[in-house]
């Protein structure tokens, strides 16, 4: 319950571990499609806008 000063959450451990995932697919993506794959990747990244406020929500608590 009681973090030590300077500890990362397991929360914060792993949205960064799937911000790197989609860092890397999102790369893939442009790299494979170019232009055409630019509709893609703004789709991602209003997904990750979305699942970052949906975890902060969640973080919160009561």
């Amino acid at each position: 319950m009681f973090r030590k000063e300077g500890e990362a959450s397991p929360v914060k451990e792993a949205v960064d571990e799937l911000r790197g995932r989609v860092d890397t697919a999102v790369k893939s993506v442009v790299e494979t499609f170019g232009v055409a794959g630019s509709a893609e990747i703004d789709r991602l990244q209003k997904r990750i806008q979305e699942l970052e406020k949906r975890i902060a929500e969640l973080t919160k608590g009561p």
